[in-house]
């Protein structure tokens, strides 16, 4: 439908709505939302789109190139590209780890467009596409046949190896990359986090040495002894 791929002006908007308000097909439901993830994502996409879920459409719906809404999605052409992706998400039955004809995960996806972000188009919502689907779960150890995550970023460097070494979000992914395959899982490399770092975070606020401007990690790290200890091993 050309009015869902396109939806900005009021009148294709409206067409939208009219149609999803008589559709019960969730496949065809799930269709939309990968027409309504086509070039550049809007607000009035996203809004599309969060109908077309309470409609009741399949969020791991592929077109003929095993492409799902998630893997259009992570492409970032937008914006509300960040908030189209958190709607995905949050669906019920969403599969962060669908591949396409072409073995790529969204997340495979989500960072190649990296490798566009030169100066003159830096595109930040690739990079926080990229952690949303990580945090999400994304597999990192194979996103595409034979390269890992952690090759797949190397990869994006050298292609544009002027622009990403001097990008602080380029090396906090890949360092989050590597804890994630370290520690087994998004879950695992959090847990972890919160156990090594805030510690050390700790007794420098104690030794006077750090501060921090977030009201809840000031108070924690204040805390006496046994209560901060309570509170940490609760995790994430």
């Amino acid at each position: 439908m050309n009015a869902a791929t396109r939806a900005e002006t009021p009148q294709q908007i409206e067409v939208v709505k009219t149609w999803l308000a008589d559709e019960t097909d969730v496949h065809k439901l799930g269709n939309i939302l990968g027409c309504l993830a086509n070039n550049a994502i809007s607000a009035a996409k996203v809004d599309l789109a969060r109908l077309a879920l309470a409609r009741g459409a399949d969020p791991n719906v592929c077109d003929a190139r095993g492409l799902a809404p998630l893997h259009r999605a992570a492409r970032g052409y937008g914006v509300a590209a960040p908030a189209f992706v958190a709607l995905l998400l949050a669906a019920a039955g969403i599969n962060v780890n669908l591949r396409d004809l072409f073995f790529a995960l969204p997340f495979a996806i989500a960072i190649d467009g990296l490798i566009y972000c030169v100066p003159d188009n830096p595109r930040p919502e690739n990079f926080q596409l990229a952690t949303m689907l990580l945090r999400a779960g994304s597999n990192v150890k194979r996103v595409r046949p034979g390269k890992s995550a952690e090759a797949h970023l190397i990869y994006c460097h050298h292609s544009r190896p002027n622009h990403l070494a001097r990008d602080e979000p380029f090396r906090i992914l890949l360092a989050m990359v590597r804890g994630v395959r370290a520690a087994g899982s998004w879950r695992a490399y959090e847990r972890r986090f919160h156990r090594g770092t805030l510690p050390r975070f700790r007794s420098l606020v104690v030794r006077g040495r750090a501060t921090s401007t977030d009201a809840l990690l000031a108070a924690m790290a204040n805390l006496p002894h046994r209560p901060f200890r309570a509170v940490l091993s609760f995790g994430p």
